[in-house]
């Protein structure tokens, strides 16, 4: 049985007006490297591996780009066949790039003890007395590995307030690369199986 239906506007833009230039910002995913470097410092430390995914990342994008999309056919507003576009919706060539940028603000806004690496702008870490943190980004999902349960919840709650997510304390997926830890999670062996068949 169905248990909903879902339907999708993908945009069909037409650039007005840049507000800036285009921007040097990275738009896709983690890197292989920070991944393994984030995958062996949490294995080494002891840490504990989280996922969150931020729910329909790209409709929170607050457009720095005047655009007028031409509506779906059948649709008219006040019988207008176009609109001006005030947040991002799906389809649009700068989406990745606009939510890289609106993403690390709002992971650093969280937590500003967070350090953003100047080699790789994926990964973010904090190592302290009282608890150790790193962060990968890979577009909507986050890897998070941390030796402090109280300070994953904290973070939770306040990036909660800037966009809603969803975390679990489980990360055998992540970039397209299947993990498996071992039961004290001190080892973990990595896959891309999932891709390989695919392919």
């Amino acid at each position: 049985s169905v248990n909903k239906y879902k339907a999708r506007i993908i945009a069909d833009e037409i650039v007005i007006q840049r507000k800036d230039e285009k921007s040097n910002e990275p738009a896709g995913t983690t890197t292989e490297l920070s991944l393994h470097l984030a995958l062996a410092l949490s294995v080494n430390m002891g840490l504990t591996p989280y996922k969150i995914s931020v729910r329909e990342a790209y409709l929170h994008n607050e457009l720095n780009t005047e655009l007028i999309m031409r509506l779906p056919v059948g649709v008219e507003i006040d019988g207008l066949r176009h609109a001006y576009m005030r947040k991002g919706i799906y389809g649009l060539t700068r989406n990745p790039e606009i939510w890289f940028q609106q993403c690390t603000e709002a992971i650093l806004e969280a937590e500003p003890e967070l350090q953003h690496s100047e080699f790789d702008p994926y990964l973010f870490f904090y190592f302290g007395d009282k608890y150790s943190v790193i962060l990968t980004i890979a577009i909507d999902d986050f890897a998070v590995f941390t030796d402090s349960a109280e300070w994953m919840s904290n973070f939770e709650r306040r990036f909660n307030l800037i966009y809603p997510i969803k975390v679990v304390q489980n990360l055998d997926q992540f970039a397209g690369v299947e993990l498996d830890w071992s039961s004290d999670q001190t080892a973990v062996s990595i896959s891309q199986q999932g891709e390989i068949i695919d392919i």
